[in-house]
């Protein structure tokens, strides 16, 4: 059984202006051990999909649909609230991007992560700040000890950052789904959080979505790699396959922008164009309004996610054709 099963997840936010259509007809899927990171630029409904999974969006505003919402085999969609608790954090657990707005300012740190512990654990207080202090030295915590009675803002982004992890790894959860987690990191400290959700991974055989829009970050993390765009899945396929041979035009456009990618001084290529209002999301593909092999065909209908094999998928007209 996958540990996670999402089927034709679509999002939608009220807003004054009218529905917001994040994510429109989202499938993955995540078997135990895998490795998944999803792509695309801001806005692309990455970060939603997933806070869609864990019921994370604000009821008031945010209607989730989908034929299926699976968690380690927990129909999240009638999940009540009060079991919500016990799935997240146990069965999978999140890291934010941004981890100094994730922590209360008014709490140490070990008080924070020993709230974790004793959420989801029958254990006594003292038993709590054991595992918080073992997990700490697993991250490669310096000054473990000061860790725990120090206030957020008397950490650097690093050490936050660790704390994070700590955070979503001291119950042991089944998935750990990280979302920007090397975001306002230097490269140095970038590259060791990288190692660390790698190594960890590899100890535990836990499973791992790196949601991000960094492509350095994916290539040297995850196995499969899911293309987001206008709220909608554009490919599904392997890291190696993704760079070796992308088969939609926007993820050959993802890449052709990286910088470096050929040798000698040359312009930035840039997509050109903007992505299409939520508003008002296109009939059509929602990418051709910066593709440049679109035609009618691609401003009257949507593609299909055409499947290759087990692995790869594309929507794409001329892809499919």
């Amino acid at each position: 059984m996958a540990l996670i099963e999402i089927e034709n997840l679509s999002v939608n936010f009220s807003s004054p202006d009218g529905q917001v259509q994040a994510v429109r007809d989202v499938s993955l899927a995540l078997e135990e051990g895998q490795s998944l990171g999803i792509v695309g630029e801001s806005g692309s409904g990455k970060s939603v999909s997933l806070m869609a999974l864990l019921r994370l969006l604000p009821e008031q505003s945010a209607t989730i649909n989908a034929n299926k919402l699976m968690l380690d085999g927990v129909n999240m969609l009638a999940c009540p609230r009060q079991e919500l608790a016990k799935v997240r954090g146990k069965v999978a657990s999140l890291v934010f991007q941004d981890p100094m707005a994730s922590f209360d300012p008014l709490f140490k740190i070990g008080d924070q992560l020993t709230e974790t512990v004793l959420t989801h654990f029958d254990v006594s207080s003292s038993e709590a700040l054991i595992r918080v202090e073992k997990m700490l030295d697993r991250v490669e915590m310096p000054d473990s000890k000061r860790v725990i009675n120090s206030y957020p803002h008397q950490l650097s982004g690093g050490m936050l950052q660790r704390a994070m992890i700590a955070m979503a790894l001291v119950c042991e959860p089944k998935v750990l789904i990280a979302d920007e987690p090397t975001t306002a990191l230097d490269v140095t400290v970038q590259a060791q959080i990288l190692q660390l959700i790698g190594d960890l991974q590899q100890e535990t055989g836990m499973g791992l979505i790196m949601i991000t829009h960094d492509l350095g970050v994916v290539a040297e993390t995850v196995d499969n790699i899911v293309v987001m765009y206008g709220g909608k899945v554009m490919e599904q396929t392997s890291v190696f396959d993704l760079f070796d041979t992308p088969r939609h035009p926007y993820s050959k456009a993802l890449l052709e922008s990286i910088p470096g990618q050929l040798p000698g001084k040359r312009k930035l290529k840039e997509i050109p164009g903007q992505s299409p209002n939520p508003l008002s999301p296109p009939a059509g593909c929602p990418f051709h309004f910066r593709c440049e092999n679109a035609d009618q065909s691609c401003i009257d209908q949507m593609p299909p996610l055409t499947r290759w094999d087990q692995t790869n998928a594309t929507a794409c007209l001329k892809v499919a054709s």
